[in-house]
C-alpha cells in the first residue's frame, strides 16, 4: 500500500465524498423504494431507533410537527409504517416499521452492510475504537450544527 500523507484537510475531503457516495444511494433507495427521500429519511430513523413518537421524529429530523404528519401518513399509506398506541401510556402515539418496511429496508441496503461489516474487518480494536470516537463525534457535531442565516 502507497503512504499518503493524511491532514485533516484530505480526511474532510473524504468525508465529502462519502457523503456524497451516501446521497447518491439514498437518493437511488427512495426511488426504488417508489418514495421521497424524507420519508426515507424518517423510516431509517425508525429503523434506527425503533418504534418512536412522530414528535421525536420531527425533532430529529428538524421539521415542523405538521410537515412531520404529513410524512408519516404517506408512509403509512405506502404500508411501510405505522402509528401505535404506547403500551405504557395509551395517550402517546409511536411510529414503527411494518414488516413489510422493514424488509424493504433491509433488502435496499444489507449488501452495502455486508461489504461495509467486511471492510471494517480489517481493523484491529484499538483502530476501530478511533474509527468509531471520529465518527461518534463527527455526528454529534453535525447533529448540532444550524447553518448561517442568508445575508
Amino acid at each position: 500500500m502507497d503512504i499518503v500523507e493524511v491532514t485533516p484537510a484530505s480526511v474532510q475531503q473524504r468525508l465529502r465524498a462519502l457523503h456524497g457516495a451516501v446521497e447518491r444511494i439514498n437518493r437511488q433507495v427512495s426511488e426504488r423504494m417508489g418514495i421521497n427521500r424524507t420519508d426515507l429519511q424518517c423510516l431509517e430513523l425508525i429503523a434506527r431507533h425503533g418504534p418512536t413518537p412522530a414528535g421525536e421524529i420531527a425533532k430529529l429530523m428538524r421539521l415542523p410537527t405538521g410537515t412531520m404528519t404529513t410524512v408519516i401518513d404517506r408512509v403509512e399509506r405506502a404500508g411501510l409504517a405505522v402509528r401505535q398506541r404506547s403500551a405504557s401510556d395509551r395517550r402517546r402515539v409511536l411510529v414503527s416499521l411494518t414488516d413489510q418496511g422493514a424488509l424493504r429496508l433491509l433488502a435496499m441496503y444489507a449488501p452495502l452492510m455486508a461489504t461495509s461489516a467486511q471492510n471494517l474487518s480489517r481493523y484491529d480494536a484499538a483502530e476501530l475504537a478511533v474509527i468509531d470516537d471520529f465518527l461518534r463525534t463527527s455526528v454529534q457535531l453535525t447533529e448540532q450544527y444550524s447553518p448561517p442565516e442568508p445575508d
